[in-house]
């Protein structure tokens, strides 16, 4: 019993085990609904709420590696796709960030709430984990920022999850062409 307690208090371990869990949980299908690799998030925040918690170093690796698989996975199309819709593609991004700057600054004011947990909220919402990693660097990893950010991920997600999965179901749209 030594063993499991000690094992179980080794944050390393924990960590690891969060994300078999996590990825364990996104490959399982919900009425045909999968989180994929957001199911890591989702446990780690499940385990999290319980007091979980890993070295800052590790979750500093976590971070650049999931960055470095969103590249790579982005990467063979990427500059085709920016060359066929640049204005598209800069007219959106932009009516996005201003529609969430105006939102989170109207959130600040409105309801009195922590700057940096509404700079998390709006990483989260967009599911942008870089901003959150910008926002991190200004206000501090003690902030509430990531806080916020774990929270509106998760509808982030959920969002992105219906938009992309649902929609085209109900509309009988084919995907892969």
């Amino acid at each position: 019993m030594g063993f499991l307690t000690k094992l179980l208090s080794n944050s390393v371990f924990m960590a690891f085990l969060a994300l078999a869990l996590g990825y364990l949980f996104g490959r399982i299908s919900f009425g045909g609904l999968k989180f994929g690799t957001s199911g890591v998030l989702i446990v780690a925040l499940i385990l999290g709420s319980f007091g979980m918690q890993i070295p800052s170093v590790l979750g500093s690796i976590g971070l650049v590696m999931f960055l470095g698989c969103v590249g790579l996975s982005a990467g063979p199309s990427f500059v085709t796709n920016i060359k066929a819709n640049f204005w598209g593609f800069i007219a959106t991004t932009l009516a996005i960030l201003l529609s969430a700057g105006v939102t989170i600054a109207m959130a600040v004011k409105i309801f009195n709430l922590p700057i940096d947990l509404s700079l998390g909220v709006m990483a989260g919402a967009l599911t942008c984990t870089a901003s959150l990693t910008s926002t991190l660097e200004i206000v501090g990893s003690d902030s509430a920022a990531g806080v916020g950010y774990a929270l509106a991920y998760v509808f982030g997600i959920i969002s992105i999850v219906l938009f992309v999965q649902i929609i085209p179901k109900l509309f009988k749209a084919n995907v892969e062409e």
